[in-house]
C-alpha cells in the first residue's frame, strides 16, 4: 500500500518537555526539526534573585526579570521534509536560566526534593547527573512575597534542615533555592 501525502512543511519544536539540562553533559536542547537548515533562538538569562518573581508571573515576563543574551543561530542540517532529531549546542550562550518563545531551560546538576513540616523545611539536594548527595550546598527557602524565610548548608547526605516561622501571620514556603559554590 503506498500512502501519499501533501508537502511536509519545515517545522521545528523541543523534544523534552522537561525543563533541566544536567551541567556536567555537553549544553545543548534536543529538537525535532523538519525542513530548516537554520534555527534561530532569542535568549533571556534570569537571574538568580529573579527566579522567584519570573516563576510566579508566568513566562511571558522574561524581559522584566532577566537580560538579553541575543540572538543564536545555529545550522541543523536538516534539509529535506523528513524529521530529525538534533541538539541545539548551547555554548556560546552562559549557563544559568533562559528562555526561548516555547522553553524555560535551566541549566544546572542539583535536584532537589523537599518536604515542610510544622516548623522546618528538609531539602535534599543531589546530582541529577549521578543521583549522589551533594553536601555543603547553601539552600534557601522563599515566600511567594520573595521574603526569606530561612537557609542553611546541606550536610554529607545531602540534607538540609531549614527552620521556619509557622506561628500566626508567617508566610508560607513557596520556592527553595539551592546554590553551590
Amino acid at each position: 500500500m503506498t500512502v501519499i501525502t501533501g508537502t511536509l512543511e519545515p517545522f521545528a519544536a523541543f523534544a523534552a518537555e522537561g525543563p533541566y539540562l544536567p551541567r556536567t553533559r555537553p549544553a545543548g536542547i534536543p529538537m525535532r526539526v523538519r525542513g530548516l537548515e537554520t534555527v534561530t533562538l532569542d535568549a533571556i538569562r534570569i537571574h538568580t534573585n529573579n527566579y522567584l518573581n519570573f516563576y510566579r508571573d508566568g513566562e511571558y515576563t522574561a524581559y522584566r526579570h532577566g537580560v538579553s543574551l541575543g540572538e543564536f543561530t545555529f545550522r541543523t542540517g536538516v534539509t529535506e521534509a523528513r524529521t530529525e532529531l538534533v541538539d541545539v549546542p548551547l555554548t556560546d550562550v552562559e549557563t544559568g536560566s533562559w528562555r526561548n518563545s516555547a522553553r524555560n531551560v535551566l541549566v544546572t546538576d542539583l535536584a532537589l526534593a523537599s518536604v515542610t513540616l510544622a516548623d522546618t523545611v528538609l531539602v535534599w539536594v543531589t546530582s541529577l547527573e549521578s543521583g549522589a548527595p551533594v553536601p555543603d550546598c547553601r539552600v534557601e527557602v522563599r515566600s511567594f512575597t520573595d521574603q526569606v524565610l530561612g537557609e542553611s548548608a546541606s550536610d554529607s547526605s545531602g540534607l538540609a534542615r531549614i527552620a521556619i516561622d509557622d506561628g500566626p501571620g508567617a508566610e508560607a514556603p513557596y520556592l527553595v533555592i539551592a546554590q553551590l559554590g
